[in-house]
């Protein structure tokens, strides 16, 4: 059977994905994300389908992703019901998404046999660490710290922690991508 997708076109569903799970970009009142989750799990487990005997843990990685597929679509439906969504769905859902997203990775590091220059590789690796403990930071303090604090330092505290996802997120973007174009698939 003829592959559909290219070697190039499989590194651009990763790609994709990583932006449609990693970006919120919300519109109105109600938080509706424009980039939904949903569809960066479809382009993975599309992504990862096509690479299932390049890819060493392929079978965890499509039950990760697809679990991903089952939980974030009501997920995001709950976005447009205000009230609904609160603190404990959006914790459970984010934990769960991340823990995904980096046994997926994991599961796709057998492709580091495949990368030309590893450089970029493992500064995508170290740059996605980073990623997970300013997030698992993120989350004691607005678990346990925020409401105690003035809300003034409160908000202070939490820009500059979005900011520096934010930054962590497009580094990691970058590298990824990098890594990405020297990953020989044949």
């Amino acid at each position: 059977m003829e592959n559909l997708i290219g070697n190039g076109d499989i590194m651009g569903l990763i790609f994709a994905s990583f932006i449609f799970l990693l970006f919120d970009l919300n519109v109105t009142s109600y938080e509706i994300d424009i980039l939904p989750d949903f569809l960066g799990w479809m382009f993975m487990l599309l992504a990862t389908f096509k690479m299932s005997g390049m890819i060493k843990y392929a079978s965890y990685a499509k039950t990760a992703e697809i679990f991903m597929l089952v939980v974030s679509v009501p997920y995001e439906v709950m976005s447009f019901l205000p009230g609904i969504k609160g603190l404990p769905v959006s914790f459970f859902y984010a934990i769960c998404k991340l823990a995904s997203m980096t046994f997926v990775l994991f599961c796709f590091s057998k492709l580091k046999e495949r990368v030309k220059s590893i450089v970029y590789y493992d500064t995508a690796a170290k740059v996605w660490l980073v990623f997970l403990a300013v997030e698992a930071v993120y989350f004691v303090f607005a678990g346990l710290i925020e409401s105690k604090l003035p809300e003034g330092v409160a908000m202070a505290i939490t820009q500059a922690v979005v900011i520096t996802l934010l930054f962590t997120q497009v580094l990691f973007l970058i590298f990824l991508r990098k890594a990405q174009k020297s990953i020989d698939l044949k």
